[in-house]
């Protein structure tokens, strides 16, 4: 990527707007905010939206230019019907890293999510599971790639979270096996969380067919469980460690892998009967 850097200024129209959207829109921008959108646009007809606010182009040799940041202002403008100026900004690039990179790091102000700026690389492309559970995915990979399953663990920089969603592709769609298919609704929501992910796929690597029973076992509800508010023992991952489930116990084996993982040690020594047992499986040690 070259430095020659163009700036412009713009009146662009509802039209032109809705027409960039339509067509001009880079790709792999995270979704649409529609609550911010809706902001901008009481704030255009209020006559309150500031002139002269910058979107972001990146331009490819031979190739049309791709809007990298600006598509709330625009959907803004074309919703309320009122022409704005804007100040262009235009980035020589020379291929698709190139506009990835710009993309990912423009604007870092902004609320982007760790999914938001590794998709930019394409770090999920080859993952067959859907976007909800690419999301969990990504945000698990923050807390693999910090040693930690710490709530405020650093987010890593998106070429970081591209490497390690190829290393752990694989584990993402067995555990999405697990908890896609018939699983009770409020128990699959926080079998999607990102620590649950990530205790998943580091437990994997040292033992994948203990892990996926185990993990199975606890989908499918089979034992421990008390009463119907406590249908889910996961939320010892979230530090709930007084209470006494069947299930929270052999959690904490997986937990323990974890550690061990990060340690250099081997995972699979943990994974033993007893958390099954525990469990509820029919597993038994050969």
């Amino acid at each position: 990527m070259n430095n020659n850097i163009e700036v412009k200024t713009v009146l662009v129209t509802p039209e032109m707007a809705q027409d960039i959207l339509d067509n001009q829109l880079y790709e792999r921008q995270r979704s649409m905010r529609e609550k911010h959108v809706k902001m901008l646009e009481n704030s255009i007809i209020d006559g309150l939206f500031v002139q002269f606010t910058s979107i972001s182009w990146a331009v490819k040799t031979g190739e049309t230019p791709k809007l990298i940041d600006g598509q709330h202002r625009l959907k803004a403008i074309a919703k309320s019907g009122i022409p704005a100026n804007f100040v262009e900004v235009f980035y020589p690039c020379e291929n698709d890293e190139d506009v990835a990179k710009v993309f990912a790091y423009l604007d870092q102000n902004k609320k982007r999510t760790s999914f938001d700026g590794a998709n930019s690389f394409g770090a999920f492309d080859g993952v067959d599971i859907p976007k909800v559970h690419l999301r969990s995915f990504a945000a698990s990979l923050n807390l693999i790639g910090a040693n930690s399953i710490s709530a405020i663990s650093p987010k890593k920089l998106p070429h970081e979270i591209t490497a390690l969603s190829a290393e752990y592709a694989t584990e993402a769609e067995e555990y999405y096996k697990i908890i896609g298919g018939n699983v009770d609704k409020e128990l699959g929501q926080k079998m999607r969380h990102a620590i649950c992910f990530a205790l998943f796929m580091v437990a994997y690597k040292g033992n994948p067919a203990r892990c996926i029973e185990f993990f199975k076992a606890v989908a499918s509800m089979e034992g421990g469980a008390k009463s119907p508010s406590m249908k889910c023992a996961l939320f010892l991952l979230r530090g709930e460690q007084r209470n006494r489930d069947q299930r929270t116990i052999a959690l904490r084996y997986v937990a323990k892998c974890y550690n061990l993982h990060y340690s250099g040690q081997s995972a699979g020594r943990v994974l033993t009967a007893k958390p099954f047992k525990l469990a509820g499986t029919e597993y038994t040690v050969k």
